[in-house]
């Protein structure tokens, strides 16, 4: 088990090493031989194989192969369930991580699913006015612009809203960000004054900070 360990830290040192050179061919090479000994090691269902295929999906996203890294994430995700359970806190970055990728990809209603999955255990550990359940509804917005339901997406845009404006006030970027969600489905959906109202309090709040467009 001693040489196994030291072969598994040899290979990810080397699978790091051709990362940072951007050889990722061989840096999901050298993963994968990581991966393989971690089941031997630790077996499938532990948090540090987990980690390892996590990190493989990650790779792929780097090579901007998100579909690639979406089958990693989930197998993550499965054997995260299988240690903490399907409803348990500690797997809520998972889901959100395979929401946000879905959403990437254009699969809206698996987005939607997986951050009503992320909202329901987000309530139900942290309370309904938490940044985390904003975020999942943010998300769930989101997901229900994609597929075309502006209002839907504002019902969840405004529920969000509400909780940003409880915690940081009415002049912060997260709200910010909000006002210009709304501002540009009002203006879909044919709404003028209200999209200008949105609009405007998002550019009062903003001002010069560049930090806005990442939120």
């Amino acid at each position: 088990e001693e040489n196994k360990s030291k072969k598994l830290f040899k290979l990810l040192d080397k699978s790091e090493e051709a990362e940072a050179l951007g050889n990722y061919k061989n840096a999901v090479l050298y993963l994968n031989r990581v991966i393989t000994i971690a089941k031997d090691i630790f077996g499938l269902n532990d948090i540090r194989t987990a980690a390892f295929i996590s990190k493989l999906g990650f790779l792929f996203l780097d090579q901007d192969l998100p579909e690639k890294a979406l089958e990693y994430f989930e197998e993550t995700l499965k054997i995260k369930e299988t240690i903490s359970g399907v409803n348990h806190i500690d797997i809520v970055s998972n889901i959100q991580a395979l929401a946000e990728l879905n959403f990437r990809i254009g699969n809206y209603n698996l987005s939607r699913d997986y951050f009503y999955r992320a909202l329901r255990i987000n309530k139900k550990v942290l309370g309904k006015n938490h940044t985390e359940v904003a975020y999942s509804l943010k998300g769930l917005g989101s997901a229900y612009e994609g597929l075309g339901d502006l209002n839907m997406a504002g019902i969840y845009y405004k529920k969000s809203l509400k909780i940003y404006q409880k915690i940081y006030g009415d002049d912060h970027l997260k709200t910010a960000k909000l006002y210009q969600l709304l501002g540009g489905i009002s203006l879909d959906l044919n709404m003028i004054d209200d999209a200008t109202l949105y609009i405007d309090k998002s550019y009062r709040i903003v001002g010069g900070n560049k930090g806005y467009e990442s939120l």
